[in-house]
């Protein structure tokens, strides 16, 4: 049970680093934008589409996701101090889990937006896909550290770390595109 402890940790801390890596993108230069105009149709009983965000609103969502890693980051090493100096106390270390679970609903919540700025679009189809991905991810990790704290079979972590990997890199792509609009 150690050995696949230390597997598992090995992996997250990679991941860890990954995930920093890819959230760090260059800080996006302030500019302006114009709220999209709306124009209401009285004739119809559907509601309206929500407008577009601004490009400001939405490039500091973006940006958020930054900070979001940020905090990822930080609550996965405080996992791994954790464990390190004290392997026994599962409470502690569950704790340190759930704290890192915690971190996914900036994640999450990116994913949900549906009106993006004009012209980011494209772009943000591809950073919302990767967000709920790594989301997703988070959790799925979180529920494979848990198991194997309790000395469960938590199933293929080397599978598990192969699809982490990919979606921070998907995710890192999707961040650079948006930029890439500016």
């Amino acid at each position: 049970m150690n050995l696949m402890k230390k597997r598992i940790l090995a992996a997250f801390c990679a991941a860890m680093m990954m995930l920093s890596m890819a959230a760090c993108g260059g800080k996006d230069s302030g500019s302006t934008g114009s709220g999209a105009g709306s124009s209401a149709d009285a004739a119809t009983s559907e509601p309206a589409a929500p407008s577009a965000m601004s490009k400001d609103d939405y490039l500091a969502a973006v940006e958020g996701l930054n900070t979001a890693a940020e905090e990822f980051t930080v609550a996965s090493a405080e996992l791994i101090a954790n464990g390190l100096t004290n392997a026994e106390d599962l409470d502690a270390l569950s704790a340190s889990v759930e704290k890192i679970r915690e971190t996914r609903q900036p994640f999450t919540d990116f994913s949900a937006i549906s009106n993006p700025a004009e012209g980011y679009e494209e772009a943000h189809t591809a950073l919302a896909k990767s967000c709920g991905d790594f989301s997703d991810l988070i959790n799925e990790y979180c529920d494979v550290l848990l198991k194997t704290m309790k000395g469960e079979d938590a199933g293929d972590s080397a599978d598990l770390q192969a699809r982490m990997e990919t979606v921070i890199n998907d995710l890192g792509e999707a961040v650079g595109a948006v930029q890439a609009i500016q």
